[in-house]
């Protein structure tokens, strides 16, 4: 198990400090009762059982702890990166990015309730989007585990990042299908499951209605009235993806209570933690700050309760709240203590964002030197993560609070070169950073300029609004009123001013330090427009609001938590030295007992070596004896194996030669065979002479092509056949009536079958050539050989001539040739038959024999 994972266990073993005792006295118990030497059996047996389940409860806790954890992990940081981009990135693309970077599965998150046991196990194709291997597997599977993957097939989908028409169709798709078998199979919560993610997919395509219609069908439905899990996941997810509008903010809140409620009967921390987190954030939206805090403070205790590590995201929201209220020693506690938190958790990519949290609190108080400190921290920190719409509001900050016009050519070029290496990529980017723009003009008093480019701004604000939930830019809204202010046209200036002053009720309250700034300005207006009683009545709630803040209390409180961080950073240095000195240490003392150890080592090597060299002498010598034994052995097997091989050559040659004058004889024979029939005048005996002829030479042939081949024992019966039924061919006058047909496949058969086979194709043919096509009529002889099973070849010959006589008996016939072919079949251990079919057809089964290889004749 990783230490990471450990550490996750060890954070909730406080939550089972009475199973960890149970564990410890049941030991006890077991060990006292082997002690005791056979009394009390059923005590023992007692105790062990109770161990072992106790241990094994543990160990479950334990992991639905780290689960859990995990999943309220991905919740919290992807609720937090979504506020903290105004919206812009929606909530499924802020979990993708999230479990990339605390490298965290989703699955807990999506599948979360359906089968959580086999999820966990089984969907990691979730996070590496390989959709296609659980559709194969859908192909595979039936009833009810194809229910559950159809559901899980649609969660992927619903959670895809951003929105895109395709994911919203296919999803849909699947969850209706999941839907109508889990109805089918009365899989009640699968179905209700089905219902939450249909109503989560309608809401991201902004359908409100069908979206509620889906939810409406799970809290309506009598038999899951009792099961509390599956209503607050409902109520959950009712409030959390309902579309981010001003109408729909009480409804979202009013959700997220009835689901909030739920999770506490059930005791679920994490979803309760959750939960609570996002009634802070939509109530800071309605407008409702005292809810908004409770609900952050009340996420943060139960948090810190459970010891649950990653609570930089609500010290960070009560950070801001404590902005709103000018509460800065507030502020500054609660932003120290989330850049603590995430520096043991090593939040890096919202580093710079907790540190900007900082330097914000310090320039409030006017503390430039701490404030240009923090600043530049959070700059280092977003340049080493490129660029962000937070990026460009550090900038923004910098052109605010340059002091010479040296600093400000700086920050213009810094602004520039952003630009160039991290164009905005979006209108909220954009319009900051035409903002840190303007600012900056407007620090070197070129009014006109800065001007331009506000208005650039405010052209983006419409889309901007759409974009962040109806959220107005109450910033640039302060920075027209001054820029109006700046150019004279009062007018103008003031109506900005009464914009900022005079908000719509659900829309995001100004803080303390914001209406000083405003009450100032509206004071400076009506002095210029001669207005002296609104002048003086602006100037007096100026006054009055400023008297509500305590700078020397505040000063004094900041002091102290600044020096608190520091102290801590310190202590953390020191430790890390004493660490780093203990280490070099251990260091100087392993490097005494390496050295001595090498010098041991050392000499123990050099009396290996001489043994070794000792031994390897005396082997070497016995060596060489035995090597020039072995070589007269060699000397004596090469000349053998020679003599060998030259008596194996002369036997292929004598082999050779034999075949060479056997064919040789054979064609003698023939030749005075011709030679008798010049002095024969009898037909019948020079017919007689004609056949002993073509059988000579069907043998001869065969002898040629074992002389002539590389091969001595086998030969290669398309070769043969083809060229014997030339032969014959002819040898006859006038065959040209008769054509051929072979299906003879390149089989190498030994002598012992060749030599049968050849002869039975000689007398099969030459009856067919003399007798199939009287009258020269033309015809067609069929040649086939072929495999019929593993072990037997079929030899067929066949001619579409006149055929057998219809009294023809094969058995009782006297012809030479059948008796002939029959008595080469039965040498063959095959089967011969003769009958007609459209013609005559001789068939002869031959038992497959395998050909003896050239090496058999060196045996």
């Amino acid at each position: 198990m990783k230490p990471g994972k450990y550490k996750l266990i060890g954070s909730y073993l406080p939550a089972f400090h009475n199973t960890t005792q149970n564990i410890k006295y049941l030991f006890l118990a077991v060990h006292t009762r082997i002690s005791c030497n056979g009394t009390m059996p059923s005590l023992l047996k007692r105790s062990s059982l109770l161990l072992l389940f106790t241990i094994f409860e543990l160990s479950t806790q334990a992991q639905t702890a780290e689960k859990y954890t995990g999943r309220t992990l991905l919740q919290l940081s992807s609720g937090f990166n979504t506020v903290l981009r105004d919206a812009r990135v929606d909530l499924d693309s802020s979990l993708f990015i999230t479990s990339k970077r605390y490298k965290q599965s989703r699955v807990s998150t999506i599948a979360e309730g359906i089968d959580d046991a086999y999820t966990l196990k089984n969907c990691g194709w979730m996070d590496t989007g390989n959709i296609d291997s659980a559709k194969r597997q859908l192909a595979k599977i039936t009833g009810a585990n194809h229910a559950r993957l159809l559901l899980l097939i649609g969660a992927y989908y619903v959670f895809h990042p951003d929105f895109h028409q395709y994911n919203s169709d296919r999803g849909i798709a699947y969850l209706l299908q999941a839907k109508k078998e889990t109805d089918a199979l009365k899989l009640t919560k699968w179905s209700a499951q089905c219902a939450c993610l249909l109503g989560k997919c309608y809401f991201k395509e902004n359908n409100i209605t069908e979206g509620k219609r889906w939810f409406s069908t799970v809290t309506n439905d009598a038999r899951l009235i009792t099961d509390k899990q599956i209503q607050a996941k409902c109520w959950n997810y009712e409030g959390m993806y309902c579309p981010f509008v001003a109408q729909t903010t009480l409804f979202r809140i009013d959700c997220l209570n009835k689901a909030l409620k739920l999770y506490k009967a059930l005791n679920d921390s994490g979803n309760q933690a959750n939960t609570l987190m996002d009634i802070s954030y939509l109530s800071f939206a309605g407008g409702k700050m005292n809810e908004a805090k409770d609900a952050a403070t009340q996420s943060l205790a139960l948090q810190k309760s459970t010891q649950f590590p990653y609570t930089q995201y609500s010290y960070d929201l009560l950070a801001f709240y404590a902005l709103l209220a000018s509460d800065s020693p507030k502020e500054l506690e609660m932003a120290f203590a989330a850049l603590n938190s995430a520096e043991k958790t090593n939040d890096s990519l919202e580093m710079a964002h907790f540190y900007k949290r900082i330097s914000n609190g310090f320039i409030r108080l006017n503390n430039e030197t701490e404030y240009n400190r923090w600043e530049k921290r959070a700059m280092e920190a977003y340049e080493k993560h490129g660029g962000d719409s937070e990026f460009w509001d550090l900038l923004t900050s910098f052109s605010n609070q340059y002091a010479t016009p040296e600093d400000g050519k700086k920050v213009l070029n810094l602004i520039k070169k952003t630009w160039k290496n991290y164009p905005p990529a979006n209108p909220v980017e954009k319009q900051t950073a035409y903002i840190a723009l303007g600012s900056c003009y407007q620090r070197a008093r070129n009014y006109k300029e800065a001007h331009s480019y506000y208005l650039l701004a405010e052209k983006l604000e419409q889309q901007n609004q759409v974009l962040k939930g109806g959220m107005i830019n109450h910033y640039l809204t302060f920075k027209l009123c001054a820029s109006y202010y700046f150019m004279k046209n009062y007018a103008m200036s003031r109506k900005y001013a009464k914009m900022l002053i005079y908000r719509p009720a659900t829309d995001i309250p100004a803080g303390k330090d914001d209406f000083l700034r405003y009450y100032f300005q509206m004071h400076q207006l009506d002095s210029v427009a001669h207005n002296y009683k609104s002048s003086i009545y602006y100037l007096h709630k100026y006054a009055n609001l400023l008297d509500t803040i305590s700078s020397k209390n505040e000063s004094r409180q900041i002091i102290d938590i600044n020096i608190k961080y520091e102290t801590l950073q310190k202590e953390k240095k020191l430790q890390e030295l004493k660490t780093q000195n203990i280490l070099e240490r251990q260091k100087d003392a392993l490097t005494k007992k390496i050295t001595y150890a090498g010098f041991g080592l050392l000499l123990f090597v050099i009396v290996m070596i001489y043994s070794r060299y000792y031994f390897n002498k005396k082997s070497n010598a016995q060596l060489k004896k035995q090597k020039e034994e072995i070589d007269d052995q060699n000397s004596s097997l090469q000349s053998m194996n020679q003599k060998q091989q030259s008596l194996l050559t002369e036997k292929e040659l004598l082999l050779k030669e034999i075949h060479h004058r056997v064919k040789n004889n054979l064609q003698t024979s023939m030749s005075l065979l011709n030679m008798q029939s010049a002095y024969v005048d009898n037909e019948v005996a020079l017919e007689t002479i004609r056949i002993s002829q073509r059988r000579m030479h069907a043998m001869s042939l065969i002898h040629q092509k074992l002389y002539q081949s590389e091969k001595l024992t086998s030969i290669n019966m398309a070769i043969y056949i083809d060229e014997l039924t030339i032969y014959l061919r002819d040898s006859f006058i006038g065959p040209a009536n008769i054509s051929f047909e072979l299906r003879i496949p390149p089989l190498e058969l030994d002598i012992a079958q060749a030599l049968p086979l050849g002869l039975i194709i000689n007398e099969a043919i030459t009856n067919s050539i003399k007798y199939a096509f009287p009258d020269r009529r033309k015809g067609m002889i069929y040649i086939f050989l072929e495999h019929t099973t593993n072990e037997h070849y079929l030899l067929t010959i066949r001619d579409n001539g006149t055929g057998l006589p219809d009294n023809f008996d094969s058995d009782s016939t006297n012809s030479l040739g059948i008796n002939l072919m029959r008595g080469l079949s039965e040498q063959l251990q095959g089967e011969f038959t003769i009958q007609n079919n459209h013609g005559t057809q001789i068939t002869v089964t031959v038992k497959k024999t395998e050909p003896a290889d050239n090496n058999d004749l060196h045996k």
